[in-house]
Formats: structure tokens, sequence, C-alpha cells
């Protein structure tokens, strides 16, 4: 008896799970990134304008040219390497003043760096960054030149002038920075942002021995940057 009531209640649970077919779904395999997870690197190029954050005699806006490679280690996360190189020319009246104290910065800065990027919609990417590495900083001063014109009189020769010496530094250069992505077509897009580049560096001044027979102390460079560039991914 027992028997007979198990094996109707089998038959029973049959025909119900008859009536509610199983239907077997595929999970879809996530989609990828179409911005990073094809392309590992990417090569960027910028340039910009610094503004003078810093005090001093020498201190100076300059121009700024960056070369930088950047590894992805996710759609979020990367590791960077830059080449920047920065330069400011100050002249003084060419025509009115004996002594200009004229004067040259350039500041060139191999650094290692980290990259945050989130992508806003298919087209635009928001990214954060830091970076620092060895920086060469030099420094020239010209106090004269060989002749001086005015408007009330002759040229003056200068003879056996001093024209002021190069002083160079290593350091340490650092910069953070943040900037807008937007797609320019497959592997491309156009970079806008602000960077904030200092250095520890603060090579001596030694004008001409009219101005000062000895050296004078400058403060290290840092500034305020304006910047565009164009990026490609492979």
């Amino acid at each position: 008896m027992l028997c007979l009531f198990a094996a109707v209640a089998a038959g029973s649970a049959a025909a119900a799970a008859s009536d509610y077919p199983v239907v077997y779904t595929q999970v879809p395999e996530s989609t990828s990134s179409p911005f990073i997870d094809k392309q590992l690197y990417d090569l960027s190029l910028y340039g910009g304008y610094g503004i003078a954050a810093s005090s001093g005699p020498y201190a100076c806006d300059v121009l700024d040219v960056e070369l930088q490679m950047a590894r992805h280690l996710s759609p979020h996360h990367a590791l960077t390497l830059s080449l920047s190189y920065a330069w400011a020319r100050k002249e003084v009246d060419k025509h009115s003043k004996v002594y200009t104290d004229n004067y040259n910065r350039d500041a060139a800065a191999i650094m290692l760096g980290y990259r945050f990027t989130q992508r806003v919609g298919k087209h635009v990417q928001f990214s954060l960054g830091a970076k620092a590495g060895p920086d060469l900083s030099v420094l020239n001063v010209d106090y004269g030149r060989p002749t001086a014109e005015g408007d009330n009189h002759q040229s003056v020769p200068l003879v056996g002038w001093d024209f002021g010496k190069t002083h160079s530094q290593i350091g340490l250069g650092y910069a953070a920075y943040a900037e807008m992505g937007l797609r320019l077509g497959e592997d491309a897009e156009l970079r806008l942002g602000y960077m904030f580049r200092g250095t520890t560096c603060a090579p001596d001044a030694e004008p001409g021995p009219a101005a000062n027979p000895g050296r004078l102390h400058t403060d290290p460079l840092r500034w305020h940057e304006v910047r565009a560039g164009v990026s490609w991914r492979f």
C-alpha cells in the first residue's frame, strides 16, 4: 500500500512539473570599455602656460611642453611616465637702460605618476593625477649688454663686460593635475586641464660684476598651468 501511494505521488509531481516548463537563459558577457580594454597604453602631448606661484626676483611665468605615456591597469587606474620641459625668457627695456637684469629659466623633468579616470557618458571622461621625479633647473642672468642706446645719447660700448653666469641644480619635480578628455575618434581624444607644478630646485643667480660680484639666492619655481593636449590610445 505504501509503495502504491509513493508511485501515485511521483506521477502527480511529474504531471504538475510538465505544466511549468523550465527555460534556461544565458548570462551575457560583460561589455568592455571602448576607451581602455582594447588598448593598454595611451600617448599624450601637452602644451601649457604657467602663471608663477612663487615669489622672488627671478620668479616668472613659463611655457611648458610635456610628453606622457600611460599604462592602463583597469578602466579607472593607470601608471604614467612623463617627460617635460618648461622655459621662460625675461628681457627688460632694451633701449633706455644700460643694466637690464635679463634672465632665462629652464626646467626639465622625468616623472612617474598615477592617474584615476572616470567616464561620464560615451564621449567624455575626467581624470585626476599626481607625479614626481628628478628635475634639472637652470638659471642664467645677464645684467647688461655690449652697448646701450637711449633716446638722448649715443651708443656706449661696455668694454670687457661679463654677461653673467649660468647655474643649474638637480632636485625633485612634482605635479598634481585635473583634466577632461573629449573623444575625437576611435583612438584619439582632446584633453583640457589644470596642473600645479613645482620643483625643489633653486639655482643661484650670478649677475655681472656691475650688479653684484657674488651669488644671489633664489626661490624654487612653482606655477599654476592651464594646458591642452591630444592623446592617442594603442
